[in-house]
């Protein structure tokens, strides 16, 4: 993960580890990181700083094991052969685009508390489709609920919705004109209705947001209350206001505003929401915005190359600790997305990956909450909540707090 060459997009993760950063960046060997095999059974790892959430981290992917002959073979993931797991189920089939078929693991260390023998994971283009498959049984659990599904469903024992640590929000980018004003991105972020968004075109039960936080991450000093609960909204929606920001910033009533650009997904729902918005914005700024949408493969291009004024964006954190969705806007991480940064948010984050104090840490996470809400590099829209369907005769199926769907427990009554 961590080699040069390799140049993978998650080698941050692993900074954590002694020199891991070091190495990362050529100024240091594979040898100096602090992470060595003691004997067959027993991992030593050295940290960089103290790191409360060291455990969390482990179930990051990024520090999943691979066994060597096999990830060095070209198209290791393609085979089952070579698609080694330490889970508790197996790979026994790979049909991409159609299905894969896991077998209960043997070898897993709580083998004896796994019920399932074969799990078929579908793969279904659409939700009205999936939903189709759900309807006449063709298909036990259903992770992708059309808002049909959810008119359905909503109100039965097959419904789940579990918080996940992440949060859809729209990318503004700093470096070009109007966003490269603070008041400009405020205006925007305060004239729109995140409840109408929520409940009317994702028809969801998640809540709106109003800090970049989400709900399910405990506070470091309360932990028996949320980390959200305890800081609170950081910034409020207020049309007016939203109108005195923008004339200060030389547009009132959206006059003279530049032509304004946001681009989306091509799904249904990311069409949808990004038409609401322009309606919103149209309405309450007088500001005109164009829509333009992208297949997924070339979408992430369009943020890279800059090509955009709004972007849909999203996140979803990998461990129970504020840290985990507040540093993706450090200014080593929004290069090639927000094109903004802050020194003084940059420091505060810096601080808090060598200080074991949670008082400290907690007072920190908030100011540099606090310098997003004033800058409005984003615009939040949404926490995730993770829905899924399963069968009254489905026992067990979990979804822990970044959304992956768990099905070591899971059995059939």
């Amino acid at each position: 993960m961590l080699d040069p060459e390799v140049a993978s997009g998650a080698a941050f993760y692993l900074y954590y580890l002694k020199n891991g950063k070091a190495y990362n960046e050529k100024k240091a060997s594979a040898d100096d990181v602090g992470v060595k095999a003691i004997d067959d059974t027993t991992l030593e790892v050295t940290l960089e700083n103290p790191t409360p959430y060291f455990l969390e981290l482990l179930c990051v992917t990024a520090y999943y094991p691979v066994r060597k002959d096999a990830v060095e073979k070209e198209g290791w993931t393609k085979s089952p052969e070579t698609y080694l797991t330490t889970g508790p189920f197996m790979l026994t089939e790979l049909r991409p685009k159609e299905k894969y078929v896991l077998k209960k693991n043997p070898n897993y260390l709580e083998a004896d508390k796994v019920k399932l023998e074969t799990l078929e994971i579908v793969f279904i283009e659409s939700n009205e489709a999936e939903l189709a498959a759900y309807t006449n049984d063709e298909i036990q659990v259903s992770d992708n609920i059309s808002p049909e599904g959810m008119k359905q469903y909503q109100n039965t024992p097959d419904f789940y919705s579990i918080p996940r640590i992440g949060m859809q929000y729209f990318d503004f980018n700093a470096s070009k004109k109007p966003f490269d004003d603070a008041r400009v991105r405020k205006a925007f972020s305060m004239s729109i209705n995140r409840d109408q968004i929520i409940k009317s075109i994702i028809q969801s039960v998640e809540k709106p947001a109003f800090g970049m936080v989400p709900y399910g991450i405990p506070h470091g000093v309360q932990k028996d209350k949320e980390y959200r609960d305890v800081v609170g909204n950081l910034f409020s929606e207020n049309v007016d206001e939203a109108k005195k920001l923008l004339a200060e910033a030389g547009y009132l009533d959206g006059k003279g505003m530049p032509e304004v650009t946001l681009i989306v997904m091509a799904s249904q729902s990311d069409k949808d929401i990004a038409q609401a918005f322009q309606s919103m914005w149209k309405q309450n700024l007088g500001v005109d915005v164009t829509i333009k949408t992208f297949e997924s493969k070339v979408y992430w291009d369009e943020i890279d190359n800059g090509d955009f004024n709004i972007a849909s964006d999203g996140w979803t954190g990998d461990y129970p600790d504020p840290m985990t969705n507040l540093d993706i806007f450090e200014g080593v991480n929004t290069a090639d997305d927000l094109r903004w940064n802050s020194a003084e948010y940059d420091r505060l984050l810096e601080e808090n990956r060598k200080i074991s104090d949670q008082a400290k840490r907690m007072e920190n996470f908030a100011k540099a909450e606090k310098i997003l809400a004033d800058e409005m590099p984003l615009m939040p829209v949404r926490f995730f909540e993770d829905q899924f369907l399963a069968k009254p005769n489905v026992k067990g199926v979990l979804k822990n707090y970044i959304g992956h769907t768990i099905f070591e427990y899971a059995y059939v009554e």
